[in-house]
């Protein structure tokens, strides 16, 4: 189980507003009384936008384990889990990456079709 003892996903950050364009151009042509012929293509992500989706969310590259009496003496003498984590953890205890983004939104890319009509 995981659990984000500050609440899920605490730096501080706040995801930015995600906003897209694509565009999608067709054209028709008629090639005879009963068929046509459509050329289109699509463009995702027409502005380019290299919007932040995701941070990496884990502080730590240990896990704090504790026993259940542990646990509960959590109820009436709280020690914070970063005390915790120093005194438990003595090596690699902070992920430099914590805060850090891992995703954007990808590049613009574009496709082309053509679709047959009967």
């Amino acid at each position: 189980m995981q659990i984000f003892p500050d609440g899920y996903y605490d730096t501080g950050k706040r995801m930015p507003f995600i906003f897209t364009s694509d565009v999608f151009l067709e054209y028709n042509m008629k090639i005879s009384r009963k068929y046509s012929v459509g050329l289109n293509a699509t463009v995702s992500n027409v502005l380019n936008a290299k919007t932040i989706t995701a941070y990496y969310d884990r502080p730590n590259y240990a896990m704090l384990r504790m026993t259940d009496d542990e646990i509960l003496a959590q109820k009436t003498n709280y020690v914070d889990w970063r005390t915790l984590l120093v005194q438990n953890v003595p090596v690699n205890r902070d992920d430099p990456r914590y805060g850090l983004w891992t995703t954007r939104l990808e590049p613009w890319s574009w496709r082309a079709g053509v679709r047959f009509s009967f």
